[in-house]
C-alpha cells in the first residue's frame, strides 16, 4: 500500500516555545504515533541486524532440541494494556493487565508481588481488599498465556482444515 508522506515542520515560533519548555524540564519523552497501515512494515524495518539474527538463530538451534526454527509458527499479535498502580487502602503496588484477543474476548488480570514467605498472608490481604471493593472473586481462573496459546492454536487448526485435527 502506497502512503503519502506529508512534511510537517515546526514554525520558528513553535520551535522557540518548545525549546523554552525543554530547558526547564528534567527529561523529555519523544513519541511518534504510526498509522495502522504501516505497523507491520515498521516492525519489519526495525528488526534485528543480520549478524545478531544469525547469532540468535545459532543459539536457538543449539538449544531447541531438534525443532527447526522454520517449523515454528508466529502467534499473535495481541493488544495488551498494562497499568501499574497503588490502590488506596491496599499497602502494596498492583499491576492490571488486559489482554484483548482478535475475536473480541479478553482477560483482565490483577497481580501483586511479595516475598515467598509472605505469599499466604499477602494473598489473604489481597483477597480481602478486592472483596471490600465489590470485585467478584468467584470467576473461573485462567492464565492469559494459556488462553492466548489456546486461541491461536485453535485459529491455526481452523486455517489448516479438518486434516490438522
Amino acid at each position: 500500500m502506497a502512503t503519502t508522506r506529508r512534511e510537517r515542520r515546526l514554525t520558528d515560533e513553535q520551535l522557540l516555545s518548545l525549546m523554552d519548555v525543554i530547558e526547564g524540564s528534567d527529561s523529555v519523552e519523544l513519541k511518534l504515533t504510526l498509522p495502522e497501515e504501516v505497523h507491520r512494515s515498521t516492525i519489519n524495518a526495525l528488526a534485528l541486524d543480520p549478524l545478531e539474527a544469525q547469532i540468535r538463530r545459532a543459539f536457538y538451534e543449539e538449544h531447541a532440541g531438534g525443532i527447526a526454527l522454520d517449523d515454528l509458527t508466529t502467534l499473535g499479535p495481541l493488544f495488551v494494556l498494562k497499568l501499574r498502580f497503588a490502590p488506596e487502602g491496599f499497602g502494596r503496588k498492583m499491576v492490571g493487565e488486559m489482554w484483548l484477543y482478535p475475536d473480541g474476548s479478553r482477560v483482565l488480570e490483577l497481580s501483586t508481588k511479595c516475598a515467598p514467605t509472605e505469599a499466604f498472608q499477602v494473598a489473604a490481604e489481597a483477597r480481602a481488599f478486592l472483596a471490600r471493593q465489590g470485585i467478584d472473586l468467584e470467576g473461573e481462573q485462567q492464565t492469559k498465556t494459556r488462553k492466548a496459546l489456546e486461541f491461536f492454536a485453535d485459529a491455526i487448526r481452523a486455517a489448516d482444515g479438518p486434516q490438522a485435527a
